[in-house]
């Protein structure tokens, strides 16, 4: 088996993980970090996969004035900002449509936003919103400049997450906090799904090939931030969404297109095994908050820029 390099440790010693769609999963012998193999170029990714024709955005809001109610995981980040007395410059990457920017905007921040999807950045624009069409480093910002960072469900998506807190740590004040959501593997939901998945031969929704490229712990990923002087502060949780899971089994898509019998009890069967699972990981929560989303929160402890 071909080797790769753990982006977290550095560990070329991987080890079988799981399949999906074609696509193969290695997990890293040390950090338990879980990477794709060959990964897909990074052009390619956002053109491709990420683009308006892929239809990967195709729910979002136009008009972000319609939106009665923040996404819960928006408003944690947004209050755990404030309580930890940030204010200023703050900066979504992978801003999507801006919800979170509007968001921020209302309370306060001087907001901006990065993404490289066209499609979901001209949806940002049109609410007035400040953001940047492209990838982080396009954007070629002040050192030191904002006072928040905000990553959020990006870290998994991207061909080098090294290079991308890199560069957010070069535009991050001293003392910045970086706000990171991603997908956390060591939860009851992930293990319990693969152990049930795939011991049935079930499709499995955690793995999402080729939009997810990584996957991460609480503990590789602070790792991975200790690594490059970010001082863990907090790790929130929160669960997942059963709608969201149960979309990435592509069993809906499935049937929409044969509209077969077998299809829909498939689907019916295989939905139901879910709900099942989901139900009992909100009863695991009683022994451990440790669940499917986290969300870390850290400052900026690097001494290389001085911004007062």
């Amino acid at each position: 088996m071909e080797e790769k390099k753990c982006p977290v440790c550095d560990s070329e010693n991987t080890s079988f993980f799981s399949e999906k769609n074609g696509y193969i999963f290695l997990r890293c012998d040390v950090c338990n970090l879980v990477l794709m193999d060959s990964l897909p170029d990074a052009k390619k990714l956002i053109d491709e996969f990420y683009s308006e024709k892929s239809g990967y955005h195709f729910k979002l809001v136009g008009n972000l004035a319609k939106i009665k109610k923040y996404k819960k995981k928006f408003t944690k980040v947004i209050n755990k900002l404030t309580d930890l007395g940030i204010t200023g410059n703050l900066l979504d990457v992978g801003c999507s449509n801006g919800e979170f920017l509007l968001l921020a905007k209302e309370k306060g921040f001087n907001a901006f936003g990065v993404e490289a999807n066209k499609y979901t950045a001209d949806i940002a624009l049109s609410n007035g919103l400040n953001v940047f069409n492209g990838i982080l480093k396009e954007a070629n910002f002040k050192e030191g400049y904002f006072s928040a960072i905000y990553l959020g469900d990006i870290i998994e998506h991207v061909i080098n997450p090294i290079d991308l807190l890199n560069e957010c740590k070069r535009i991050l004040k001293k003392d910045g906090i970086i706000a990171v959501s991603t997908p956390n593997t060591n939860c009851f939901w992930v293990k319990i799904t693969q152990f049930i998945c795939l011991g049935l031969g079930l499709p499995w929704s955690v793995l999402v090939p080729p939009y997810h490229v990584f996957l991460f712990s609480e503990s590789n990923i602070k790792k991975l931030m200790d690594r490059l002087d970010f001082k863990i502060l907090k790790i929130d949780y929160l669960r997942c969404s059963l709608r969201h899971e149960l979309g990435t089994t592509g069993l809906l898509t499935d049937f929409k297109r044969s509209k077969s019998v077998k299809a829909l009890c498939y689907l019916v069967f295989v939905f139901s095994m879910y709900v099942v699972i989901y139900f009992l990981s909100l009863m695991a929560r009683v022994f451990s908050k440790k669940d499917f989303e986290m969300i870390v929160f850290a400052k900026n402890i690097s001494a290389i820029y001085n911004n007062g």
